[in-house]
């Protein structure tokens, strides 16, 4: 089961400022699972609740929304792509 999250930009930014802190701090680049842990926490410092869960991967359920009209800007840590229904 993968938990949802409704985050804002701030919350974002600060989610990569901690991140960017961390890393220049300890001289190397997080793996994914400290990067959890980090988003984690800036989520209870934030008081954010989990918004829901689904049983789709993300990939499957980003597909999913696009495919019914969702624009979707995708932030990774492969920086962000744009996703939204193909044109048939």
């Amino acid at each position: 089961m993968n938990k949802l999250w409704v985050i804002n930009l701030d919350i974002l930014e600060e989610f990569y400022t901690i991140v960017d802190k961390v890393e220049k701090n300890i001289g190397q680049k997080l793996n994914s699972h400290e990067m959890e842990v980090v988003f984690l926490e800036v989520m209870k410092i934030n008081n954010i609740k989990v918004a829901g869960r689904n049983e789709l991967t993300k990939i499957e359920l980003l597909k999913e929304l696009a495919d019914n009209g969702k624009k979707i800007l995708n932030v990774d840590e492969n920086g962000f792509t744009f996703i939204k229904k193909k044109e048939k």
